[in-house]
Parts: structure tokens; sequence; C-alpha cells
């Protein structure tokens, strides 16, 4: 890893995260995208200073500036989970097409993790328009991954149709799971697929609650899978992680 492009992966996911926690509460409200950043609770206007990813929240005693209204605890877990994220995207491809096929796709993950935690919704417009570029990028740059990557989300994507007729499963949820698996590819997906549901029903369990947020507990397993690439890139098994 060439430690100056991997600090500057870490702070613009630092900064970017703070712009999609904005972007998701914004969007999961109905609200413009547009415009200066407010507190929720008092309407100040946040300033240079107040926008600080992380630092700004732990100066201030994770409270607003004006109204001292206590910040949620989402704001600083997106900014560094974004951060991490996007840096350990880098450790497994390098500078690289995959490298832009999986920021793309853990940033539409993030976003909606954040709009699935708070609203328990998950927007096509958020999920739909990114899973393409990123089936386009697959088609022109990565031709080899076709068969193993493409062709399973496929199958897994109108598998999972039947489950959105029969309300089980958003067509957000639908394109999430199967953009895995075209990430991926169908051996790392399902890895992502066994940390996500395990997790979640672990989750269930411990907590006793019927119903949680599913998204949230996706990134976690997407995170592990990545972690794993990385480990097996770095042993030398002699598998091929395209």
């Amino acid at each position: 890893m060439d430690l100056f492009v991997g600090t500057l992966v870490f702070i613009y996911g630092m900064i970017l995260g703070s712009f999609f926690n904005n972007l998701a509460l914004r969007w999961v409200e109905d609200k413009t995208i547009t415009g200066r950043s407010i507190c929720p609770h008092c309407g100040a206007t946040l300033h240079a200073k107040n926008l600080v990813p992380v630092l700004s929240f732990l100066f201030q005693g994770g409270k607003c500036h004006n109204c001292k209204a206590k910040i949620g605890w989402i704001y600083p877990t997106m900014e560094l989970l974004t951060a991490v994220t996007y840096l350990i995207v880098y450790l497994v491809y390098g500078l690289s097409i995959n490298f832009a096929i999986g920021i793309i796709f853990m940033t539409v993950l993030l976003i909606s993790a954040v709009t699935d935690f708070t609203e328990g919704l998950v927007l096509d417009k958020i999920v739909i328009p990114p899973t393409i570029v990123i089936l386009i990028l697959t088609v022109v740059f990565e031709r080899t991954s076709i068969v193993t990557h493409l062709v399973p989300a496929i199958i897994i994507f109108l598998l999972l149709l039947i489950a959105v007729k029969m309300e089980k499963l958003g067509s957000g949820d639908v394109t999430i799971i199967a953009g895995t698996y075209l990430v991926q590819g169908f051996l790392f997906g399902s890895f992502a697929m066994l940390f996500s549901s395990t997790i979640t029903l672990a989750y269930m369990l411990i907590t006793k609650k019927k119903k949680v947020p599913f998204i949230p507990f996706w990134v976690i397993g997407n995170i592990l899978t990545y972690v794993i690439i990385y480990f097996v890139n770095n042993a030398s098994i002699g598998l091929l992680i395209p």
C-alpha cells in the first residue's frame, strides 16, 4: 500500500461520509439536498469549524454549538465507517477499476444503511442508478468477471423477485443483494450473504427483536468479506481474486 494514497483515501472517506450521512437524512425526510447544513434541533447554520468530520463532534462534546442539544452518534459513526471502508477496499484492489466499483457499491450500502436504520427505507433512487453504473463498468472493463460475477447476480436477482412479489423484500433490498454478487462474485458474494445473515440473526436473538434494519448488517458482512479477500490475496493461497 502507498501510505500517502491510503491516507488520502481515508481522509476523503471521512469527508464524503459526512456528506453521505446528510444526503441520506435529507432524502428520507424528502428535503432538498442543496443549502447549508443546519442543526436539526434549533436550525442554526453550521459553519466550517462545526463540520470537520469526527473532530467537530469530539471538540463540541457531541452537542450543537448553539443550542447544546445532543448530536446523534450516527454522524461520527458514518464518517469513520466510510473512511475505514474506503481504505479496506483500497488495500484490496489498489487504484484500479475494481477499486472504483467497490467504492461505488459500498457507498450505496452505507447511504442505504442510514436510510434503513433511521426510517426503515431502502430508496430505489439511491440504489438503482449506481448499480447500473457498476454493471456497465463490469461489462466494459471486467469481461473476465462476467461468468463469475454477472451471471450469479442475474440469477440471484431473478430468484429474489419472487420475494418481492410476496412482499417479503423491497426492490431496493433485492438490487443490493444481487449487486453484492455482481461486485464480489459468487464465492465471496456468498460469504457476504453468510456473514450478514448470521450477524443479523445473532442480533435478533440477543435483542429478541422480530424486525431489524437489514442493510446495516449487510454493510458489516461486506466489510468482513473484503477483509477476507485482503488476507487471501496476501497469503498467496493461489486463489485468483478478480
